[in-house]
């Protein structure tokens, strides 16, 4: 071969027959592994760009609002026990401007606000927001939350009323974390406690309810099955619930209520009422801490004004109305020479000018106990008011002091629910 060195063959192309070029591997840069990452890189490029599922960018916040109020406290009780605690949910961020229209009819329809913002996010629960999980339309985008809910055997209208009293209820923004949205919260000692309640639970029977209030006023248990929840927290009518109560105070009169005993029975709030009059009702009654300026912090219902009680409606304990905790309140007039301590659900929390005294000597107190049904349980003795078959009211001294109030079913309950309560008692409020 002329002209051609031999070792620079290897550098030149060879044609084969059908005019293609094979090109030589060479002592160049190149390496086969190089080559092959090359190769399976721009193939992975292409199939993501031909397969990659359409996700446009739904929403760009860090914050947003949410449909429905959140818990915002970790709530724990006196024994260290979480009342609620954080979870992990699913979401839907609505961008109301996305939805196709037979979405926007669906949802406009339920929501009519919804057209008027840019985005919302939607916490729900409801059978209509779990089918909407399954909608996969632009302008419906599911997220991770993290939000604050009530362990189980803690009711969740408790949770809720401590929550609206402690202003921890809220609509605020959720906030992004990187994985999804996020409740702000924080931690609050409240005084129900988790191991009572767990104890009492099971043998709360359908449509009952009751209160549980430790001698200082403080709400240890607020429970009800589900047919009974309204018992809780509404006010009713209380009947002649109050007659022990109203007899202490009366009996502190000696000579106004001259004779009057609680041997009486019956006509006993006939007489007290005669001997008061009118006025006199009223006074006591504000006196116990009922009327409309005087309802629990977080009941959703106020109560109606007091009445201007007559006589009459008094000896037939008609005409007033209060909730549980009031009532459970007012028996604490017979734990401790009558004091009454203002209901508290949280530790720490502001003074009230609730607290009263009512001085009620225990001689008083004594003769009071002396003719209502006890029920003794080891050390513990619980005295029994139980005028009706959907009220009752048991209350101990023993421990610092017990006042359990008893509705509807539960009332018919009321010595079991009332053992239970001692055991728990014995073992738990030292």
């Amino acid at each position: 071969m002329t002209g051609i060195k031999c070792e620079n063959l290897e550098k030149l192309p060879v044609v084969d027959v059908k005019g293609v070029f094979i090109v030589h591997w060479t002592r160049r840069t190149w390496t086969t592994t190089t080559s092959v990452m090359a190769i399976i890189g721009f193939l992975a490029l292409i199939f993501n760009l031909l397969w990659r599922p359409y996700t446009p960018v739904p929403y760009k916040t860090q914050a947003i609002s949410p449909l429905h109020p959140a818990l915002t406290a970790i709530m724990m009780d006196g024994q260290g026990h979480l009342l609620t605690r954080m979870v992990n949910q699913e979401a839907l961020v609505v961008v109301p401007s996305s939805l196709p229209s037979w979405a926007k009819h669906e949802l406009f329809s339920r929501y009519p606000k919804w057209p008027h913002v840019a985005e919302v996010l939607w916490n729900g629960q409801s059978a209509f927001f779990h089918t909407a999980l399954g909608w996969n339309i632009p302008g419906l985008y599911r997220v991770k939350i993290q939000e604050i809910v009530p362990v189980p055997k803690v009711p969740i209208s408790l949770v809720m009323a401590m929550a609206r009293a402690h202003h921890d209820f809220t609509q605020s923004p959720w906030q992004w974390t990187g994985q999804g949205f996020r409740v702000q919260s924080h931690v609050i000692r409240v005084t129900p406690r988790l191991s009572l309640m767990s104890t009492l639970e099971p043998v709360i029977p359908s449509g009952g309810s009751l209160v549980i209030l430790n001698g200082q006023g403080q709400l240890l248990a607020q429970e009800s099955s589900p047919l009974g929840r309204s018992m809780s927290w509404q006010p009713h009518p209380l009947g002649k619930t109050l007659t022990p109560v109203l007899l202490a105070m009366a009996l502190t009169h000696p000579q106004l209520f001259h004779g009057l005993t609680p041997q009486q029975g019956p006509s006993l709030l006939n007489i007290i009422g005669s001997r008061w009059g009118s006025s006199g009702i009223h006074r006591a009654l504000l006196q116990l801490g009922f009327g409309e300026s005087r309802t629990i912090l977080g009941q959703p219902l106020t109560n109606p004004p007091l009445p201007k009680t007559t006589v009459s409606e008094f000896s037939e304990g008609t005409g007033l109305w209060g909730t549980s905790d009031e009532l459970a309140r007012a028996y604490l007039l017979l734990i401790d020479e009558g004091k009454l301590p203002a209901v508290s659900w949280f530790f720490h929390g502001k003074k009230t000018n609730l607290s009263r005294h009512i001085l009620v000597p225990a001689s008083v107190v004594a003769q009071i106990n002396g003719v209502l049904p006890k029920e003794d349980i080891g050390t513990i003795h619980f005295h029994i008011w139980r005028p009706s078959n959907q009220m009752a009211v048991a209350y101990t001294s023993s421990d610092h002091g017990l006042v359990i109030v008893l509705q509807g079913a539960a009332a018919t309950q009321t010595v079991a629910i009332v053992q239970q309560a001692a055991v728990w008692l014995s073992q738990n409020n030292h």
